[in-house]
């Protein structure tokens, strides 16, 4: 399980460390954060190989340009944008319902289909 992961991204990253660090479990936590494709997950996605429970990704942007206020004041808070995405298994076929998105000003949508 990942918690409080903090990257300062510029034109450049690079994730380093040992094996088992975790570096691979980043890049997919943002891919599924960008690109939440039935495809991209699996058991191996949830801690402890639990289902049940949903894999919850918040994403805070901070440093945000004059335009990006602009485009996002409704779900500015302060001077960051937090934004979040449940993903839930409900079994082997897609569910367009399994994908929750949210942040400031947008609540969680329910936990019913």
């Amino acid at each position: 399980m990942l918690n409080n992961v903090t990257l300062y991204p510029k034109d450049i990253l690079a994730l380093v460390g040992r094996n088992g660090s975790s570096k691979a479990k980043i890049l997919k936590a943002l891919q599924l954060f960008f690109d939440a494709s039935q495809k991209l997950v699996n058991k191996e996605c949830f801690y402890n190989h639990n289902t049940a429970e949903p894999i919850t990704i918040l994403i805070t942007f901070k440093e945000l340009s004059d335009w990006e206020k602009e485009q996002f004041k409704a779900w500015i808070d302060g001077e960051k944008l937090i934004v979040g995405r449940k993903i839930r298994c409900s079994g082997e076929d897609y569910n367009p319902h399994q994908r929750q998105d949210f942040g400031p000003g947008r609540p969680p949508l329910s936990d019913q289909p």
